[in-house]
Formats: C-alpha cells, sequence, structure tokens
C-alpha cells in the first residue's frame, strides 16, 4: 500500500511538472475516418458511460503530448465498421485497443501499452518493467477492473 502511494505521489509532481505549460483541452474526438489516418494511431476502446472510464480517458488526453491515441465508445456501431475485427460483447467485458500495426489488445495489455506510450510516464514505465512494478501495476489494474464492475452492479463486488 505504501509502493502505491509513493507510485501517485510520483506521478502526481510529474504529472504537475510536466503539464503545467502544456495543459490545453481537446475536444472529443468521435473521428470515424477509416483508412490510413486510424492506422497511425492507438485506437482504445473503451465505455464512455462508467465514470472510472471516462476520467481515464481525460487523463489520457491530458498526457498524450504526441498525440498517439484516440478513443471510440465500445457502444459506437460505428467503431465495429472501423475495426471489423472487435466484437461487442468482448469489448463489453474489457477495454480493447487497436495498436498503429494492426494488433488487437485488450485488458492489462491494453494499460501497459498506454503507459509505455505516454511521454510523462517513460521514466516509470522502467520501474513498472521491473516484477515489482509489474506486480504493483497490475494490481492496480485489477482494482480499476474491480470498480468498472461495482458501478454496473455485477458480483464482482465485495
Amino acid at each position: 500500500m505504501f509502493h502505491l502511494r509513493i507510485i501517485r505521489i510520483c506521478l502526481l509532481i510529474g504529472f504537475t511538472i510536466f503539464t503545467y505549460p502544456l495543459q490545453t483541452t481537446y475536444a472529443f474526438e468521435n473521428n470515424h475516418n477509416t483508412g490510413s489516418k486510424a492506422r497511425k494511431y492507438y485506437w482504445i476502446i473503451y465505455d464512455d458511460e462508467c465514470p472510472y472510464c471516462i476520467s481515464a480517458h481525460r487523463k489520457i488526453k491530458l498526457l498524450d503530448w504526441g498525440r498517439k491515441f484516440r478513443f471510440a465508445s465500445f457502444k459506437d456501431p460505428h467503431t465495429y465498421k472501423m475495426f471489423p475485427l472487435l466484437s461487442k460483447e468482448e469489448c463489453t467485458e474489457d477495454i480493447h485497443m487497436i495498436t498503429p500495426k494492426g494488433e488487437v489488445l485488450k485488458g492489462y495489455d491494453v494499460f501497459k501499452t498506454i503507459i509505455n506510450n505516454l511521454l510523462p510516464l517513460k521514466i516509470l514505465s522502467l520501474v513498472f518493467k521491473t516484477k515489482w512494478g509489474h506486480r504493483k501495476l497490475e494490481k492496480y489494474y485489477e482494482n480499476i477492473v474491480q470498480k468498472r464492475a461495482c458501478y454496473y452492479k455485477s458480483d464482482k463486488c465485495d
């Protein structure tokens, strides 16, 4: 628990130092263009009604200085026209990502990919590659998944 607090403090300090001069408000993109434009981004397929997912969306947009990430709701039918490999049933259960190479990632792999590709978190990604960091990151991700499940009142709640 103490280690998670240290990680949160480091993230907060790094976030404040690095983002203060660069903070801007981005308009939510709901770009449904297919083709080469879609292939140069990491597309995150997420739940646009869950408060935890919306919060994560805002934080990623704020830290995405290289503008590598785009977002699409799993509830939007255009998402499945853009990415026919996805199924709504699978996307309902867990977060998904389409990489610029066309790979489909889900769950914890999406979480790791986001951290590895956000410039302010690059330094921390080295810590997360250790066994200790990996365990802490995995535990943090499981906590997020549980909160989302509880939001929808699933049987995963305590």
